[in-house]
């Protein structure tokens, strides 16, 4: 579990830095709290939604995510925008494989942002099905990597 603000509000909409401070470390007070201490200091930017005033609050924060899709490096060029591959019900596990590989080979991470795993059918944006995750899962303990030419 990581910080993703305490009303999911836009931060870059917020009226100060004190605003967007205060929805950041109430989201992280109640994560510590409640037990869930490793990552309450990285956060998710709601909608995607960061500006310079949000950036300056992350600073002493351990990481911030965006929804900008791509491998994110290592070290990411700022650890407050690393980037993702946002996961829909379109994407098959092959794709998410190479996705995986493609990371491995420029020593990068690849971060994926599943929304709600489902049995069954995936049939939403923000639905991806259960089975082909564990495929997903079970491939990037493996070790087994498909060769990228």
């Amino acid at each position: 579990m990581a910080n993703h603000t305490m009303n999911h509000a836009t931060l870059k909409d917020l009226k100060d830095t004190a605003a967007i401070e205060k929805e950041i470390g109430d989201a992280e007070d109640w994560l510590n709290a409640n037990g869930f201490t490793k990552a309450s200091n990285i956060l998710a930017y709601p909608y995607g939604a960061y500006d310079a005033r949000v950036l300056q609050v992350m600073q002493s924060r351990r990481a911030g995510r965006t929804v900008q899709d791509d491998t994110a490096t290592t070290p990411p060029p700022d650890k407050r925008t690393i980037k993702i591959r946002n996961v829909d019900h379109t994407i098959t596990p092959t794709t998410l494989k190479e996705h995986i590989d493609a990371a491995v080979n420029v020593g990068g991470v690849c971060l994926f942002m599943f929304h709600k795993l489902v049995r069954g059918t995936a049939t939403s944006g923000i639905e991806y099905n259960v089975s082909n995750f564990q495929e997903v899962v079970d491939y990037a303990f493996s070790g087994e990597l498909i060769s990228i030419p």
